[in-house]
């Protein structure tokens, strides 16, 4: 097979000539050594045991006419059983295909073999990066084709309609760039969900073994004496700004034209709606509105919900435009359900009430975030991905 090279790591995605482990190290920051070392193996393995990350190569073997990494130059291929080995990490649940479904690609080669053990791949997205995903003994595994890492792919990168409005906007801005664009946003989500599903944890297993009394410091309103008080509307005040400042990046993302009016009125009336969200979760404008016009201060937040409903039915060829996306809004849905339900009808000194009151409500906050981001980050990708409206 030859000799390694000096700028070669003896380690999966090793080559010099592919540039994986540099946007992973421009990604994480983690200054990692790019030669013949065991000291560079280690770094790499290090990050992956912490970031809970496995590498499995689907090809178990092949032949070449010549020595090379080209997907193309591959011929006699045998497949591994990836999808067996599954039974084995039970705990996966989502594939990265570095590459796409061009001949000899991984998901190329994925969906040949998950047609060997009768799966069947479903799309959520078609837009790139391509995300799929399939059922296996009673688990949903997601699959996301991110872009090559090859020297190869730099080809149709360069034909990529998203690369070249930013091409045209920076001229600095490099296939590089891109690739660490892309899958910044991949390795970087996952991580979102799993710190808020640990602190949603640990506000349940302090109220479960302190009581309500102790965690009502955190669940809470305002400021107070302990360390970290009223962290939950910290949090939900700081997702509600970042979801109003998102759809106002949308709305500024073109100039629209006048057949898009209602794209553009959509994305402004977004942006208001969660800014006052904001404003009224960190400051309790309704409670202060609901005071001085005599009436319940659950009222203002009602008219505010049944406008974003009305904003959401008025525009739905916008609103659910994107079907990948639709699953955020319906999670989101769902939580502030659970949330009134649970306000309405729990018990005041139930078991575990304030915090799942104050948590579902927290996790409908963090999936409308994503449905607002996934709307920016199609408008990115390509503009022309949304319906004539």
């Amino acid at each position: 097979m030859g000799e390694l090279e000096e700028r070669d790591v003896d380690f999966c995605y090793g080559s010099h000539h592919n540039s994986l482990w540099k946007y992973i190290d421009a990604i994480y920051d983690l200054k990692l050594r790019y030669d013949n070392s065991k000291q560079a193996i280690e770094e790499r393995k290090d990050f992956l045991l912490k970031k809970k990350i496995g590498i499995y190569d689907i090809v178990e073997e092949c032949s070449r006419e010549r020595i090379d990494a080209s997907d193309l130059g591959m011929s006699n291929v045998v497949l591994r059983d990836l999808i067996g080995a599954l039974d084995a990490y039970q705990n996966v649940n989502c594939l990265l295909f570095i590459g796409g479904n061009t001949k000899n690609g991984p998901e190329y080669f994925f969906r040949r073999h998950a047609k060997t053990k009768g799966v069947r791949l479903k799309s959520i997205s078609t837009q790139t990066p391509r995300r799929n995903s399939f059922d296996w003994k009673g688990r949903t595994i997601e699959t996301v084709s991110l872009t090559s890492s090859s020297g190869a792919a730099n080809i149709s990168i360069g034909s990529n309609p998203d690369y070249k409005r930013l091409k045209a906007d920076d001229p600095g801005f490099t296939p590089f760039d891109f690739r660490v664009r892309q899958y910044r946003q991949l390795l970087l989500m996952k991580w979102q969900i799993l710190i808020l599903l640990f602190y949603s944890l640990g506000i349940l297993a302090l109220e479960i073994f302190f009581g309500q009394d102790q965690v009502r410091y955190y669940v809470t309103d305002l400021k107070g004496d302990v360390l970290l008080y009223g962290i939950n509307t910290t949090i939900s005040t700081i997702l509600l700004a970042l979801i109003g400042f998102t759809w106002f990046l949308s709305y500024r993302h073109e100039k629209f034209d006048k057949s898009e009016k209602n794209l553009s009125m959509f994305f402004l009336l977004q942006s208001l709606i969660f800014c006052y969200l904001a404003v009224d979760e960190r400051f309790m404008l309704h409670e202060r509105i609901g005071y001085v016009l005599g009436i319940h201060d659950a009222l203002p937040l009602l008219t505010i919900g049944l406008v974003e409903l009305g904003v959401l039915i008025y525009f739905k060829q916008v609103g659910f435009s994107l079907k990948s996306n639709n699953r955020f809004l319906i999670l989101a849905a769902l939580g502030f359900v659970a949330m009134m339900v649970i306000d309405v009808f729990g018990a005041s000194r139930g078991f575990l009430r304030l915090s799942a009151e104050d948590l579902t409500k927290l996790w409908a906050i963090f999936f409308l975030f994503r449905y607002a981001l996934e709307f920016y980050n199609a408008l990115n990708l390509k503009k022309a991905n949304y319906p004539d409206i």
